[in-house]
């Protein structure tokens, strides 16, 4: 069974295939990317966030592809623009350092090694436009006798046709590369530097463009991919070129969140570039992120649908909005009360040996909090024997009434009476609503593990969820689902549905890869990584507590004014690898009017500690206790900061005194009422 989402990265497609699975979005990729614009533009994204597949379809040989046929310098014009594509990757940066050679000179090394390979890149088009437009061809000598002006030695001029002007280019980067390579063992860098850095780049297009009435007015766009790739004096020289733009060219940078190592620093004289004046941001996670309930939502369903219609998957009775959700099921839960999905707990247990019933009555008994003969009144008021979820809940407000020392065989009666009025009447408002409506999720992950149940993402929405804005981390998710469905021996494309088993298997499986694969790198990598894990156990240890003050927890505030640099340089290490996500709006401090920063756990890591995906609660951390998460602070150390937090949501401490003087007052999603 051939796996329609096993290719995840835009860098193994085709040309051809580049095409075939390019999805537009609802206001249009032209629109965002702008290539028709003369201001520069850093690309910037997380690992799968779509930067080369964007910048590849907008590269001559995709135009060429769109247009068919019918391409021509008409077309071209058309267009706006004429992508020149180069995976800065591609030039092995390592190769320009080091070797008893200074700095100083690796830099114009490779400057002037960078200038020639773009120079073939864009030469290379226009042999191809030869064929397109006669006027061009027409001035073929003319223009070639400009071009040979452009390098400073004679004896390196090209002829007067463009293949001949292409093959000097090539001879030049093939002695570069010689002498590059053995520089090791020569210790010596043995040629002449003979055109301004620059030149090539800006005037080769210049006296091209010009001399082609159809071509006139197009801006020759040089897409430079991968430039996390490049070193900091490497990364400055190209800061230095979109500086230093001149028409009719423009320049697009595609980076990753942490590869902006030179700061916008140039050459010239110490000049930083400026975003709104020397060059503009397009961040692909936040713009995605900003349309995950609809149009991201929307972009995934049609993405999917490209891949499934390649193996032959095509909706007949449904269409494709719905194809997707039919595939995999359209819901993480179905039925009212979640009755259907704890049935399992009314046929496996018989009311009185539910894990949580059990818990409650020992803990009842061993702190004596009511008379030994009021047990069962208590027990038989909290229980709900067709409504699991619900009796989970029933225990939770009682522990929520435990923690305010008030009479449990009271409260039980109460909690008792809201319960079978909400499932009689369903109000929307009163505690036992607002319960239900901030906690049921995390009572029914509570009951799934006490009941030795894996937990459940299940479904297309919960996947594009789970991505959080990074399209390939949604194809890896289905990727490995698909993989699973195969083991189990499901056939999807026959069936047209993948199991619960599958996908749960798969969703595991797709978490613990981006764990290893948002892996940090550098100084602060270790610290990060630690971080987000400890960060991630108290998550946990909070969403699986008897009484938990937050719903759906997976975000955390804090003011990072106050905490060692290190500190803070190991989050936002964290968030350029994509582990956290800043929420730009931040977390008002209810004390103050100060906003603190805010950060939610990547939703593709929340499978591996049973958290949830969807953002709702939030903790404020205190200054320690941020230190003892992303500082340099040993286990011991660690689990003693987040003690007092802990033992406060666990019988039997609750009432047992404040910590610091720090109140219990409630929080984001934690009820008083």
């Amino acid at each position: 069974m051939k796996n329609p989402f096993n290719v995840t990265k835009a860098v193994d497609f085709t040309d051809k295939e580049i095409l075939e699975y390019w999805v537009d979005i609802q206001d249009g990729w032209v629109d965002v990317l702008k290539p028709s614009e003369k201001m520069p533009m850093f690309i910037l994204g997380g690992k799968g966030s779509g930067k080369t597949h964007l910048m590849r379809y907008f590269s001559y040989p995709l135009q060429r592809l769109r247009a068919g046929d019918s391409l021509s310098a008409g077309k071209l014009a058309e267009d706006g623009f004429l992508g020149v594509y180069l995976r800065l990757g591609g030039l092995n940066a390592h190769r320009f350092q080091g070797k008893q050679q200074t700095e100083e000179k690796w830099e114009t090394v490779f400057a002037y090694y960078m200038d020639i390979w773009l120079a073939q890149c864009f030469m290379e088009i226009v042999i191809d436009l030869l064929a397109v437009d006669s006027e061009l061809a027409g001035n073929e000598q003319e223009i070639c006798a400009e071009l040979n002006e452009l390098f400073d030695e004679p004896r390196l001029r090209g002829g007067d046709t463009f293949v001949s002007y292409i093959q000097k280019l090539k001879e030049i980067q093939r002695e570069l590369d010689l002498q590059i390579n053995n520089c090791a063992l020569t210790g010596a860098l043995d040629f002449q530097v003979t055109t301004t850095p620059g030149r090539l780049l800006f005037d080769l297009p210049n006296a091209i463009i010009r001399r082609s009435p159809p071509l006139r007015n197009l801006l020759v766009v040089y897409l430079l991919d991968e430039f996390e790739n490049i070193t900091e004096s490497q990364q400055r020289y190209v800061n230095t070129l979109v500086r230093e733009r001149r028409d009719p060219c423009s320049i697009k940078i595609g980076a990753r969140l942490y590869g902006l190592r030179a700061a916008h620093e140039t050459m010239s004289a110490g000049e930083i570039n400026k975003e709104g004046s020397e060059f503009e941001c397009l961040r692909l996670d936040h713009r995605m992120r900003e349309g995950l309930g609809g149009k991201f939502k929307a972009f995934s369903q049609n993405m999917c649908s490209r891949r499934l219609a390649e193996v032959g998957f095509v909706g007949t009775s449904v269409g494709q909005n719905q194809l997707l959700d039919k595939l995999f099921g359209g819901k993480e839960r179905s039925s009212d009360l979640y009755v259907e999905e704890t049935r399992f707990i009314r046929e496996k247990y018989r009311p009185d040996e539910r894990p949580s019933i059990v818990r409650l009555r020992k803990q009842i008994q061993e702190h004596k909090l009511v008379m030994g003969k009021d047990i069962p009144t208590v027990i038989d008021a909290i229980s709900a024997v067709e409504y699991p979820l619900l009796e989970k809940l029933n225990i939770f407000m009682l522990y929520q009434d435990w923690q305010k020392k008030r009479n449990l065989l009271e409260s039980a009666k109460e909690i008792q009476k809201s319960f079978k009025e909400f499932v009689g009447q369903r109000p929307e408002t009163g505690r036992y609503a607002q319960c239900y409506s901030h906690f049921a999720a995390d009572m029914y992950a509570q009951l799934l593990r006490e009941t030795d149940q894996k937990q459940k993402y299940l479904g297309f929405s919960k996947f594009v969820e789970m991505s959080a804005g990074l399209p390939r981390n949604l194809l890896v998710v289905l990727k490995y689902v698909w993989q699973w469905a195969a083991f189990y021996g499901e056939e999807p494309l026959r069936t047209d549905s993948v199991s619960k088993d599958a996908q749960i298997s798969g969703v595991r499986e797709a978490s613990e890869w981006f764990h290893r694969d948002s892996k940090a790198q550098g100084s602060n990598a270790e610290r990060a990584r630690r971080g987000v894990d400890r960060l991630a156990e108290v998550f946990r240890e909070i969403r699986f507590a008897d009484k938990p003050t937050e719903c759906s927890l997976c975000t955390f505030s804090a003011d990072l004014t106050v905490v060692k640099p290190i500190v803070r340089e190991s989050i936002e290490t964290a968030c350029a690898w994509s582990s956290l996500i800043e929420i730009d709006s931040g977390q008002r401090d209810r004390n103050s009017f100060r906003v603190d920063r805010k950060f939610q756990l990547n939703p593709m890591l929340a499978p591996r500690w049973g958290l949830p995906t969807a953002r709702r609660g939030a903790i404020p951390l205190k200054p320690e206790e941020v230190e003892a998460l992303f500082g340099d602070v040993e286990k011991e150390a660690y689990e003693a900061a987040f003690r007092p937090r802990l033992a406060r949501l666990r019988a039997p401490l609750f009432g047992n005194g404040r910590d610091n003087g720090e109140t219990d007052a409630p929080t984001q999603c934690e009820l008083d009422l």
